[in-house]
Order: structure tokens, then sequence, then C-alpha cells
């Protein structure tokens, strides 16, 4: 179980495999990125940008800015890119 904090019913899409799945991923929908410190996240909405996405946020600072609910266990990591549009 990961110890490291996460926000509750955010699903997890690894940065590393966005380049994997950008042509999954639904370009009318609004995309945000959120790494530890907003470094990864702004490359990945830079990125994202570049193959067509207009509705993208790097979520700047990161988790380590983030003053919201936070959790701490194991990630609710997505299978399918399917799932990050699921409500």
């Amino acid at each position: 179980m990961s110890t490291r904090k996460h926000i509750p019913g955010v699903p997890l899409l690894p940065m590393s495999e966005v380049p994997e799945r950008i042509e999954e991923m639904d370009k009318g929908k609004t995309h945000v990125f959120i790494c530890r410190s907003g470094r990864r996240s702004q490359n990945v909405a830079k990125f994202a940008r570049e193959n067509g996405f207009e509705r993208v946020v790097n979520f700047s600072g990161g988790m380590l800015t983030w003053d919201g609910e936070l959790k701490t266990g194991e990630e609710k990591r997505i299978k399918e890119t399917e799932e990050l549009y699921r409500t």
C-alpha cells in the first residue's frame, strides 16, 4: 500500500502512460494534470496541447500546493483510458 497522499476519487493515469494513451483520450473534455510539484504535469499538459487538446490545465505547484482533501493509501489507477471519464 502506498504511503503517498492523493486526491480521493481522482483516477490515476501515470504521466509515463499518457503518450501511449493520448489517441484514446477525449479531446472534447477538460484534462487537469497534477504531479508532486507541477513540473512533470506541465510537460504532459504541453504534450497534450501539441497533440490537439485545447482544454488542458496544469495544476501549478502540484500536490505540494494542494490544500483540499487528501487520502493516504492505494490510489485508483486506471486500467482502461475510458475510466478517466466515468463519474
